[in-house]
């Protein structure tokens, strides 16, 4: 894996069944990826790191602290941690000469957390877990798709026209970005742990974008933020994912029933096409309910839902549905 292209690819593969790993083997090798590269040019000495951005490299550690002992002992307690696991994960901070531009290199630590996942996981789902995580930390289309959540965050905040005209005007997404993210969503469906990495990662991205926001601009992964967006897009991001409610009329897109404590079903919201990965328990629906979204999958009809989510920047991380009717006529 040279890429973040082919790490895209890869996740592709693994969420559509194209590719399984082998007992005991990850499906693919690093070589050269994944790396995060930051640039702050505005420094009061080229070659040396500011204190803001220190700190927000401090966060970075803890985070992926945090997302190992998610995939490992299921839970955010690093007391879990042993001593060498945790210095197993710490990386460095390469420096550039003549410059600010910072170098972080994964690729050990990536192969240390998949190594130890092999022995607890079966080997498919350590590599759609792996795939996932260095995407989401890693990827230019991740951070490039958080910084689109937080101008949509920011319009509606913001009462200055001035300041929403600046906003207004930025576009960090394309069109075949926006169906990476969607592999994404798929690849998050029921897979609580990483939907937890993508909420620890979610929070990193914040913290990255606070430190090139203090430095009054930067790039980070290729994006330029200029001094001013920065500030704008970084004012208020120190939220964490919330709990919502989401209903509507939806049309079912796909069921896949092997979970073991109920099934998944892939919705599409008719109002604002919404795409939303939402699981359906047992022990939450009746049978009636789940005859419903069958029929509804087999006879091609809408349903109206109620749903538990939780949103974090401007993507559903995962939701449960609590109520389903056939959508009136």
């Amino acid at each position: 894996m040279r890429s973040e292209d082919d790490a895209w690819h890869l996740l592709e593969d693994l969420v559509e069944g194209k590719l399984t790993a082998a007992h005991g083997e990850m499906p693919f090798k690093l070589s050269g990826w994944p790396k995060l590269r930051i640039r702050i040019p505005a420094t009061t000495h080229e070659g040396a790191i500011t204190p803001s951005t220190m700190v927000e490299m401090i966060e970075l550690q803890h985070s992926l602290l945090r997302a190992y002992s998610l995939i490992h002992y299921k839970s955010e307690n690093l007391r879990l941690l042993s001593k060498s696991e945790k210095e197993a994960l710490e990386f460095n901070v390469v420096v550039r000469q003549g410059s600010s531009h910072y170098e972080i290199d994964f690729q050990a630590i990536i192969q240390q957390i998949a190594e130890n996942a092999l022995m607890k996981m079966d080997s498919t789902q350590v590599a759609v877990l792996i795939g996932a995580f260095m995407l989401l930390y890693f990827g230019r289309t991740v951070f490039a798709a958080y910084l689109k959540d937080r101008k949509e965050t920011r319009l509606a905040e913001l009462k200055s026209e001035d300041d929403k005209e600046h906003l207004k005007h930025l576009e960090f997404v394309s069109a075949e970005e926006t169906k990476r993210m969607q592999i994404m969503a798929d690849a998050l469906a029921g897979n609580k742990t990483a939907q937890a990495i993508a909420e620890e990662a979610n929070e990193v991205h914040g913290a990255i974008l606070r430190a090139v926001s203090k430095a009054d601009g930067g790039t980070v992964q290729g994006i330029h933020l200029n001094g001013n967006t920065a500030s704008q897009l970084a004012a208020n991001s120190r939220r964490t994912g919330e709990d919502i409610k989401l209903s509507g009329e939806f049309d079912i897109q796909r069921v896949d029933s092997t979970v073991s404590d109920g099934f998944l079903v892939r919705l599409r919201r008719r109002s604002d096409g919404l795409i939303v990965n939402a699981g359906v328990q047992d022990a939450l629906l009746s049978e009636d309910h789940k005859a419903i979204i069958r029929e509804a999958e087999w006879q091609k009809f809408p349903i109206f839902c109620k749903m538990d989510a939780r949103r974090v920047g401007g993507s559903i991380s995962r939701a449960t549905i609590l109520d389903v009717t056939p959508a009136p006529k």
